[in-house]
């Protein structure tokens, strides 16, 4: 599967029907093939995987953007979300800090988590790294 039928199997997943994310969602796309070849040991993606490589990308696609496609009638926006919570003085933090906090550290911890709870994966990891 190439990455542009990659791209297209993406957006559909994702319901989208224009060229606007394109390139964002390469690079999820390109970020997603590489983290799950690390885990996996391997430099060739079974044809087995593609479908979860969309699946996981869809998932950082929708933790980085959590506002668009949402079905609560736009309730969520970054203005009242969580940015922060202290137990000990009971404070909690409400405002858009919340969005400039994800930066590609916790993209990248958050699509590593989603990896590491993926089964299919599993089967196909390797001790060694398996050159093809």
């Amino acid at each position: 599967m190439t990455i542009e039928e990659q791209l297209e199997t993406l957006k559909t997943l994702l319901n989208m029907s224009d060229n606007a994310n394109d390139a964002i969602l390469k690079i999820y796309l390109q970020m997603a093939l590489q983290r799950i070849l690390n885990y996996i040991n391997r430099n060739v993606l079974p044809q087995e995987l593609y479908f979860t490589l969309i699946q996981i990308t869809a998932d950082l696609w929708a933790f980085a953007n959590p506002n668009i496609g949402n079905d609560n009638g736009g309730d969520q926006t970054a203005e009242n979300s969580i940015s922060s919570i202290s137990l000990g003085g009971a404070k909690i933090s409400y405002g858009g800090n919340a969005q400039k906090a994800k930066g590609t550290a916790v993209l990248q911890a958050k699509l590593d988590d989603r990896i590491k709870q993926t089964a299919e994966l599993n089967q196909f990891r390797s001790l060694f790294r398996v050159l093809q």
